[in-house]
């Protein structure tokens, strides 16, 4: 994470408002980074950085932990999930950015309507009805390369 930030630079630095976050004390849910409000993000952007191993992601993105997670950053509206590259890179992953695709498009088929249903403007504003959505998950190939996951997945 520390990494990340410090490639980002001094003004990326300026943004962040908090590290490790409370984001919602009723349900536990806490974010890596909370950035500050801008232009863009008026609320503010959730930052979550996952630095896990080829062999990791199919557990831990299939537990409630990580469901639950995706389901309130959905809700927020305003997130993004910062992937380490180098790890599944040095864990033999040729595409990193193929891969975590992949991994998230698994955990929207299993959950397409619960997780369209936590925030149905955020998919509204990217063109995406809930019909939309399942019938994407169903050719494998195209939700991986849809502009949802071009704002909630950063492969560095």
């Amino acid at each position: 994470m520390f990494e990340n930030i410090e490639k980002r630079g001094d003004d990326f630095v300026k943004l962040i408002d908090k590290f490790e976050a409370k984001v919602d004390d009723a349900l536990n849910y806490a974010t890596d980074i909370k950035l500050k409000p801008d232009a863009i993000h008026p609320n503010g952007l959730n930052l979550e950085y996952k630095s896990w191993k080829k062999d990791t992601y199919g557990k831990l993105m299939n537990g409630d932990q990580f469901k639950n997670q995706l389901k309130n950053y959905i809700k927020d509206g305003d997130f993004e999930y910062v992937v380490d590259a180098k790890k599944l890179l040095n864990d033999g992953v040729p595409n990193p950015n193929k891969f975590v695709r992949e991994q998230f498009q698994e955990v929207f088929k299993k959950d397409a309507k619960e997780l369209f249903d936590q925030n149905s403007e955020l998919f509204k504003r990217l063109n995406i009805s809930n019909e939309t959505l399942l019938k994407n998950l169903a050719d494998n190939n195209k939700l991986i390369d849809h502009p949802l996951f071009d704002l909630i997945i950063k492969v560095e």
